[in-house]
């Protein structure tokens, strides 16, 4: 039982601080939909990664590994066509300036790039979790 629940609340937790984070990323309907959303995306994981990242090896190893940000893509657009109050949008990045750091503001009006982006970021924060929570035991 602690083997699903876990990646099952990594990934409601991951989807939920994107979704905060991110303006292109919308979860309508509340908890109900970030639980239903983060056991599908677990069971995408489990699923379905495997088998694209066999499929796509030839072009991970052309790319040294960039594809898989496709690959989740792939996964974050199927969670979006299961769960119909996930929705992912083209977004705009703010700009920012920060002690004579400036980071320009980033137009994402392609939904294929606003996908991959997303994808990345997510993939980017259940890696942080767990890593935060020691999930590597």
């Amino acid at each position: 039982m602690k083997g699903i629940v876990r990646p099952i609340f990594i990934h409601c937790l991951a989807l939920t601080i994107v979704a905060q984070f991110v303006p292109g990323f919308f979860i309508f309907g509340g908890i109900p939909t970030i639980l239903i959303g983060g056991a599908v995306l677990t069971l995408l994981f489990f699923l379905m990664k495997p088998l694209l990242q066999f499929v796509s090896l030839p072009f991970n190893f052309i790319t040294f590994g960039l594809f898989s940000f496709i690959t989740n893509a792939i996964i974050l657009w199927t969670l979006s066509l299961l769960v119909k109050s996930i929705v992912v949008k083209s977004f705009v990045i703010p700009g920012l300036s920060l002690a004579g750091f400036v980071v320009p503001k980033i137009a994402i009006h392609s939904i294929i790039l606003a996908y991959i982006v997303i994808a990345a970021l997510l993939t980017f924060t259940i890696s942080a979790i767990r890593w935060v929570i020691n999930d590597g035991e």
